[in-house]
């Protein structure tokens, strides 16, 4: 009876972060960039049934075929969370512009309660014998599995994924008798790590060391190497044939070019705005490339060391300190062996590309093995001391609480993200002007703040283009004409991205201007005033006079937001 009221205990403390999330399906929570990518891609596939994004980079226009509505395939995001996302969109119905923050809560609250679900399955697998069960409580009560639920990404597919494939690890140890066995959890874990390449790119780089786990711990049987193969190599075809199908190469991943990015020579995702790259990487990284890189990925493992402890909580110090003890079960240390080795080569390879707030994401993935290493290693600590019954509980109980406090601190700090002001009048009774760009279906939008643009605008929406070339550039790449120019006059200007859009500083400020004095003009004065807008010198050649719609802020600070109608090109 006690041990049927501690698994009931045990099953509600799993569910109260879900139901604590449940109000954020009505509320939702402010978006990264990384976050709002992955939603737009998952929009647009849900709408359109084919993987795309209406996110256009004009980098990544030169190298992809766009689509007939001027979007660009996708091959930044992995394909199996991107098609569950979608189908989450589709039976919510949330397919049109504002829409699918909802849809992606709730699949991230399925996937946190199910991960576990998962997590409680590979402790009692892990340790039978010992009461290993809080690492689910561990899991759900971190801080990075939280922020995961109600951000669109695969950071909760991946832990699940994590624990499955450790579960299909850990039997595989077996003796000479029970080849057949062994060759089933080979065949298993093979799947799983498919799964997890159409889910994340970078598991990739784990294939080598999943190849030598297999090949050790089975006493190199070749029939358990064919089959993990076989069957990894079936699951990974739907993503390596597509990148074939669109690119010719079956390894192509769009963000490789991200290594050149975020270091001294291309702050930020400057490279994005542009239409071709200044240097080929092969070039750059001999010329002083290769130290900036280096640079740019220790700054970036310093600042996921800093961020680890709220990811996973404590329960990551007591997986560090169970490399203090031997488990009986030696398939169990062979798994810590194993993870001790991956998970710091894995975050210094995605150190060379990725920020750190997407490099810590994918800590998510090692969680539930973690969590698991960290509870069995405080039960068993706890049993050898064979302390008092009560003293025991109240040791247990700490650890338990201080483990999910960063959870709780995650949690308190959630906040319900408004639709932002400078897009709130294409939305409302303005909309008209919105609707001209959704229905003219031969055109996209150019916008300084494209990821916001295009989350409420429901088009496709390219980043602002560095000069009159890139302009023309991508218009022949899309076979599509940029119908509207989109600014946000109060931009801030303290981001290293905004540096690809610094010709255009002189430009903001006299918007602000003349929509300062506009305001009170006739129509007539307003239409001549609309002529002394200023354009930076490398595109003042390429653009004719466009009207231009200035728009209040239903705000007290009186900010303005502007939509440019109607760029018409001198065609050199």
């Amino acid at each position: 009876m006690n041990r049927l009221v501690r698994n009931v205990l045990l099953l509600l403390l799993l569910a109260v972060p879900c139901l604590a999330l449940l109000p954020r399906l009505n509320s939702p929570t402010p978006l990264s960039e990384s976050g709002l990518d992955q939603l737009l891609a998952s929009r647009y596939t849900a709408a359109t049934n084919r993987l795309g994004t209406p996110l256009i980079r004009p980098l990544e226009a030169a190298r992809l075929v766009s689509y007939g509505d001027g979007a660009l395939p996708d091959l930044r995001h992995g394909i199996l969370y991107t098609g569950l996302a979608s189908v989450s969109m589709k039976v919510l119905k949330e397919t049109k512009g504002g829409q699918g923050q909802r849809a992606t809560t709730l699949l991230g609250i399925i996937l946190l309660l199910s991960g576990g679900l998962t997590t409680l399955w590979l402790s009692s697998r892990c340790f039978p014998r010992r009461n290993a069960r809080w690492a689910a409580l561990f899991f759900v009560w971190s801080g990075g599995a939280i922020l995961a639920t109600i951000t669109p990404g695969p950071g909760l597919l991946l832990a699940i994924l994590g624990a499955l494939l450790c579960a299909a690890l850990l039997p595989l140890d077996v003796s000479a008798s029970d080849k057949r066995a062994s060759v089933g959890q080979a065949l298993a874990a093979g799947a799983l790590w498919g799964l997890l390449f159409l889910t994340i790119y970078s598991g990739l780089l784990l294939l080598p060391f999943l190849i030598w786990h297999v090949w050790s711990v089975t006493r190199r049987d070749p029939r358990a190497i064919a089959v993990f193969l076989l069957a990894a190599g079936i699951f990974a075809v739907p993503q390596l044939a597509r990148a074939y199908k669109v690119t010719k190469n079956p390894l192509y991943h769009s963000r490789w070019i991200e290594l050149a990015m975020r270091t001294d020579s291309y702050p930020g995702t400057t490279l994005y705005h542009s239409g071709s790259l200044p240097k080929a990487i092969m070039n750059y990284l001999p010329n002083g490339g290769v130290s900036e890189v280096a640079s740019k990925s220790s700054r970036t493992l310093i600042e996921v060391l800093s961020r680890a402890i709220s990811t996973l909580g404590l329960g990551l110090i007591l997986f560090i300190a169970s490399s203090l003890i031997r488990f009986a079960d030696h398939r169990l240390n062979q798994l810590r062996r194993l993870l001790f080795m991956i998970m710091p080569l894995h975050l210094a390879a995605l150190s060379l590309f990725f920020s750190a707030e997407e490099c810590v994401s994918v800590l998510l993935f090692y969680a539930p093995l973690v969590m698991t290493l960290g509870a069995g290693f405080l039960e068993t600590v706890v049993h050898a001391r064979r302390l008092p019954r009560l003293h025991a509980r109240g040791v247990l109980l700490f650890w338990i609480v201080a483990c999910c406090v960063s959870g709780v601190s995650q949690l308190l700090a959630l906040r319900t993200a408004p639709a932002p002001a400078r897009l709130y009048a294409f939305l409302g009774p303005s909309g008209a002007n919105l609707e001209r760009v959704q229905n003219n279906t031969d055109g996209v939008l150019a916008a300084d703040d494209p990821f916001t643009m295009a989350h409420y605008a429901n088009v496709p929406v390219t980043f602002l283009p560095a000069s009159a070339t890139d302009f023309q550039e991508l218009e022949g790449r899309l076979n599509k004409q940029i119908v509207a120019f989109g600014v946000t006059p109060a931009l801030r200007w303290d981001r290293p991205e905004d540096a690809a859009i610094a010709p255009w500083a002189e430009t903001y400020r006299r918007v602000i201007g003349l929509f300062s004095i506009s305001e009170l003009l006739p129509p007539a004065e307003r239409d001549m005033l609309s002529n002394r807008i200023f354009y930076p010198e490398s595109i003042r050649s390429s653009i004719r006079t466009f009207q231009v719609t200035p728009v209040r802020e239903p705000s007290s600070r009186g900010d303005y937001s502007a939509i440019f109608w109607d760029l018409m090109y001198l065609r050199s």
